[in-house]
């Protein structure tokens, strides 16, 4: 897996730069210091370099392995296993920290100091963004990370540690910053193909600003109920006053090349990783018309592999053996070679303005984001499935009417009717794929959600408790081992999960 991943990683990484130098053959240092033009090229390069990097992985590693974690899927085989049992220890998935610093962050940050001298705004109030979303995955996994002494190279290999609370604070500024500088007249404007996320759209860019600062305020109910749902409805007026809506959400296009393929595809052709068995039977007790749009009913390399397989989950926990599962595949929304990696959306801020809204009382506002919420997200993927059966010439009026029958029973909220029950196992069933987040979002009630005994500790789990964060790598504890916190366990609680 990890090789498949950096193979395809320096592919798309040659292709930019042949599509950018043509036939010249330039080092990293090199095309930091270009005399003929020195800051346009370059970060229009970096820019491209840093998307990817960052928004391009995040499908990858641990958005993956939370989804054992929620159970909403299921470990198959070796580290699924493993994360799916809770048998983890520090030398498991270095690559999800230390990548990030060594290449999407560092060009980030590369972008932010040499855009501001150059007053390049629209490149910085992007890199900005970008920084700002691999910092708030990082933390929301590992809690205290290194930033402000961080990105030094051989100048300080060894950076402090800011605490989360810190962390959280500079997501914040970053964000808030980088709609300034998109407002700002840089002087040299960005070209639109170095964006590869919105093709140099400003004003997508400054409503997922907004979308993220709705979230990450969101994600301090705990610590700061009250001022974290006012900022959060705040944040989200202001994306909904950019327009925002179905069709620009933030995520990361893959091309569906043997060389950049969507990571639940590559995970559909490893097994590593697939569909719970609590989830499935949520999705098929409530009549659930996203069950085909999540999940495929043919194993891989069908029809040379078993046939039709059905739609069958794996109980959490259960060791590895030789029944099949369903897996994200490419009759699904989300795992064809070419499908999008959600990183925050649409129905995710209306889910966000549905929460805050009930916790500041307003019920009214809270069901209406609900329904909106639902139905946004079942018209994002349910068309995926509509063209499944038209292509299988089956019953399309039956499912366009379970699709409707859906809303009405599970989007139909008023004031009267609405509960934090509703909104968050609503979302619960949305977030797919979006693991990190669902994650983040148990951990912020207790786990309570979806309620009734819904979640349990999976089979031959070691830990009395759900995981509250993961484990500091063990090249990080080597090689810089006197500023990692210590006592740190996968019980230990994050800043804002007190």
């Amino acid at each position: 897996m990890k090789n498949k991943y950096y193979k395809t990683h320096t592919l798309l990484l040659a292709i930019v730069l042949v599509t950018l130098f043509g036939c010249s053959k330039l080092s990293m240092d090199e095309l930091s210091v270009d005399p003929n033009n020195p800051t346009e090229a370059n970060l229009d390069l970096l820019l491209t370099n840093t998307e990817s990097d960052i928004a391009g992985t995040l499908g990858y590693y641990w958005d993956r392995y939370a989804g054992a974690f929620v159970q909403t899927f299921a470990g198959n085989h070796a580290t699924g296993v493993s994360a799916d049992r809770y048998l983890l220890v520090s030398s498991d998935f270095e690559d999800m920290f230390t990548i990030r610093y060594r290449t999407g962050l560092k060009d980030a940050y590369e972008i932010i100091n040499q855009g501001t001298d150059a007053e390049l705004w629209h490149h910085v109030g992007i890199a900005k963004i970008m920084m700002a979303t691999g910092l708030g995955f990082l933390t929301d996994v590992y809690g205290d990370i290194p930033y402000s002494e961080a990105f030094k190279g051989i100048k300080n290999a060894t950076p402090a540690y800011d605490s989360q609370e810190e962390i959280y604070n500079n997501i914040f500024t970053l964000l808030s910053e980088a709609i300034v500088d998109l407002n700002k007249t840089p002087k040299i404007g960005l070209k639109n193909s170095a964006d590869i996320i919105f093709g140099g759209d400003l004003n997508k860019w400054k409503a997922t600003a907004n979308l993220l600062l709705a979230r990450y305020h969101n994600h301090l109910s705990k610590v700061d109920p009250a001022q974290s749902a006012t900022n959060s409805l705040k944040y989200v007026d202001d994306a909904i006053a950019l327009g925002i809506n179905n069709s620009f959400n933030y995520t990361f296009p893959y091309d569906g090349s043997s060389n950049w393929r969507n990571p639940w595809y590559v995970l559909y052709e490893n097994n590593l990783i697939i569909a719970s068995k609590k989830f499935m039977d949520l999705l098929q007790n409530t009549d659930d018309p996203r069950l085909r749009a999540y999940w495929d009913d043919k194993p891989y390399n069908y029809p040379n592999n078993n046939g039709v397989l059905g739609f069958v989950g794996k109980p959490n926990g259960d060791p590895t053996g030789s029944a099949s599962f369903s897996p994200v595949g490419p009759q699904t929304y989300y795992g064809k070679t070419n499908s999008p990696e959600l990183i925050a959306t649409y129905f995710e801020l209306k889910f966000i303005e549905a929460e805050v809204a009930f916790r500041s009382g307003d019920k009214g506002r809270a069901a209406t984001a609900l329904n909106d919420a639902i139905a946004a997200q079942l018209d994002l993927v349910t068309p995926t499935v509509v063209g499944l059966i038209t292509e299988e010439g089956g019953d399309l009026t039956a499912y366009q009417n379970s699709i409707a029958a859906y809303k009405t029973t599970y989007g139909n909220e008023t004031a009267a009717t609405v509960t934090i029950d509703k909104i968050m196992t609503e979302k619960y069933k949305a977030m797919f794929t979006m693991n990190v987040e669902t994650w983040t979002d148990l951990r912020r009630h207790d786990f309570a959600y979806p309620s009734g005994g819904y979640l349990a500790l999976p089979n031959s789990s070691n830990l009395t408790e759900y995981i509250r964060r993961g484990l500091y790598p063990q090249n990080e504890l080597d090689n810089n081992g006197a500023n990692v916190p210590k006592g740190v366990k996968m019980t230990t609680r994050l800043w804002w999960d007190q």
